[in-house]
């Protein structure tokens, strides 16, 4: 009966590492380094001056990424954004600097909420730029840094123009001065520029310049292109009255059915007094296989859980693509979950304040995670009792954590052998643990 429990869970766990499309392998390109984000940004027309365009650059930042520390029985993760734009000629604008933070009540909350976005301000005088932003978490050694080159239109001309598609996940009325609002609306963007099965609603905005003036109409057409340059969906067309020699024009557009892949939105205004046309473009990526999980992410999971998970897990996890490694997520914590039917789940709260901790308090000279302290301390959780031994004239420092409850009381004894706080597990009476009853013999300073 095991045997068969066992080949059940097996061919489950097979199931889940499920083959998909190249096209939904394939996603907007992230930041390289340790810390994942992604970039995205829109031009617009400066108000105040013909001769410079208003730019915005847009960040989402993976949370998990993030070290959180507890302060006050609250989670806090401060972050610095450093974005440097050159033209073409080599000078380079003044530099943005950021400080940031952001909270989380509890560490599911950080999975939950992936994804953190903000932004940066921009006036440029049109042309080609090279981008270049840098993000540091204040609290660990993980930076991140995107390179790429942006086209910032020009907007001086007196014809009808349109501005670039900003890419959203919502769009609300708010007329405060708060981060993210323009025109009385508040658009959050989607700088990764891709929609799955929890977002399926694409928002887009843009601004119109220079209709006609006097009363009349404008006409919109909006049509989604496929990969394959083929027009995919085609919506119908609104004729609108101008509210002035500008507007704001501002959509949805459901992708519930799209195929997964990479798409192109197309904007075309027709101002019908004069017969002229702008057009404005945007692409954006369509995932379909549960939530949006990059190889980044792929990667910080399979570390995050390597001490606790078992080693049929991770070679399955090792085996699958991305989309059976988003699914062997999933599964992984559903069933550990004590609780399951409700929106906490203990288990992995508990796991990832265990990881918090050693990342916080055990960094040494490397991550706290691939310290001998932070693996016992995650596997184990807090030691009931530890002896704290200081270095002594004769003796390098050491400590002795105690565990009561685990296989009828166990203990690991961790030495700082070179002195410089990096301990390393010397003995333990615990089963599969290192074990050396003579390890005082490393405690010895030679004079």
């Amino acid at each position: 009966m095991k045997g068969l429990q066992k080949l059940c869970i097996t061919l489950a766990l097979a199931l889940c590492a499920v083959c998909i499309s190249a096209a939904e392998e394939s996603l907007p390109r992230s930041s390289t380094g340790t810390l994942e984000f992604y970039v995205d940004f829109a031009s617009f027309a400066d108000p105040g001056r013909k001769d410079t365009s208003y730019v915005e650059v847009y960040y989402m930042i993976n949370r998990e990424d993030l070290t959180f520390k507890e302060t006050e029985g609250e989670l806090w993760a401060d972050f610095r954004i450093e974005t440097v734009l050159a033209d073409a000629q080599g000078e380079i604008q003044p530099a943005q600097v950021q400080g940031k933070r952001t909270p989380a009540r509890s560490p599911n909350e950080i999975h939950a909420e992936r994804f953190l976005i903000t932004l940066s301000r921009f006036l440029l005088e049109p042309g080609s730029y090279h981008l270049q932003t840098k993000i540091t978490d204040s609290n660990s050694d993980r930076q991140g840094t995107f390179k790429d080159t942006i086209a910032v239109r020009n907007y001086s001309a007196e014809v009808l123009q349109l501005s670039d598609l900003e890419m959203a996940t919502s769009i609300t009325a708010d007329s405060s001065g708060r981060e993210f609002v323009k025109n009385k609306l508040r658009v959050i963007p989607n700088a990764i520029q891709t929609y799955e099965p929890k977002r399926t609603l694409l928002y887009f905005y843009s601004e119109i310049y220079n209709l006609s003036l006097g009363e009349g109409t404008y006409t919109t057409r909006y049509c989604v292109i496929d990969a394959q340059g083929k027009i995919y969906k085609r919506l119908p067309p609104k004729t609108k009255r101008k509210p002035g020699t500008t507007s704001v024009e501002v959509g949805g557009i459901s992708v519930v059915a799209f195929p997964a892949g990479k798409y192109t939105l197309r904007l075309e205004i027709t101002d019908e007094a004069n017969g002229q046309r702008a057009v404005s473009e945007k692409q954006f990526w369509v995932w379909q296989s549960g939530p949006l999980f990059t190889e980044k992410q792929a990667q910080r999971f399979a570390d995050d859980v390597k001490y606790i998970a078992s080693s049929e897990e991770m070679a399955l996890y090792e085996k699958s693509n991305l989309t059976g490694k988003a699914r062997l997520r999933k599964w992984f914590w559903e069933k550990r979950d004590p609780t399951p039917g409700t929106r906490r789940n203990e288990v992995r709260e508990d796991h990832y304040r265990r990881l918090a901790y050693v990342q916080q308090y055990f960094k040494g000279a490397n991550r706290g995670i691939d310290s001998d302290m932070g693996r016992v301390y995650i596997i184990c959780g807090p030691p009931d009792d530890v002896e704290r031994h200081l270095q002594s004239m004769g003796e390098k420092p050491y400590e002795i954590w105690h565990y009561f409850q685990i296989e009828g009381g166990v203990i690991f004894i961790f030495v700082d052998l070179q002195g410089f706080g990096r301990y390393t597990l010397l003995h333990s009476t615990a089963m599969g643990e290192i074990s050396d009853p003579d390890w005082k013999r490393w405690i010895s300073v030679s004079w």
